[in-house]
């Protein structure tokens, strides 16, 4: 009982810290260095490594957060968030096409997930941000660097 509430608590933390973050991005006060780190701390607080999720093809990202085919909602969850605000910053910071990486694989990730499954508390559900995702790859022009 303890260790689910602490669990609980965590994920709440966790997702609080993620939407924090998003507002910094999209009010443009948080630097591109800052963004990847607390991203990086972030992956890591639910066992998730930031680099390995940017070198990873989208199949290969999906298998290493449901490597079952059985996703864990809360990590698969961090993950494609943690990939959405990445591709955000690099969309605002004009990068395109980093944008797009990153926007592709948290799209995939967010379409695995069962509308029936709750999902992490403090969150938008996963069909809002597949078609914001969807919008905002439809508006992308690949112009920009390379990560």
């Amino acid at each position: 009982m303890y260790q689910r509430d602490y669990i609980l608590r965590m994920i709440e933390q966790v997702g609080a810290v993620l939407v924090a973050l998003r507002e910094r991005i999209l009010k443009r006060v948080a630097q591109r260095g800052q963004v990847e780190e607390e991203l990086r701390q972030t992956l890591q607080g639910v066992g998730f490594d930031l680099d390995l999720a940017r070198l990873a093809d989208p199949e290969s990202l999906e298998r290493l957060v449901a490597p079952t085919g059985e996703l864990d909602t809360t990590r698969g969850w961090m993950v494609a968030e943690a990939l959405y605000l990445q591709g955000l910053e690099c969309q605002l910071s004009d990068h395109a096409h980093d944008a797009r990486n990153y926007f592709e694989k948290a799209l995939r990730l967010y379409r695995l997930f069962d509308p029936r499954n709750p999902i992490p508390t403090g969150f938008p559900e996963a069909a809002e941000r597949v078609q914001e995702l969807e919008e905002r790859l439809a508006g992308l022009t690949d112009i920009g660097t390379v990560e």
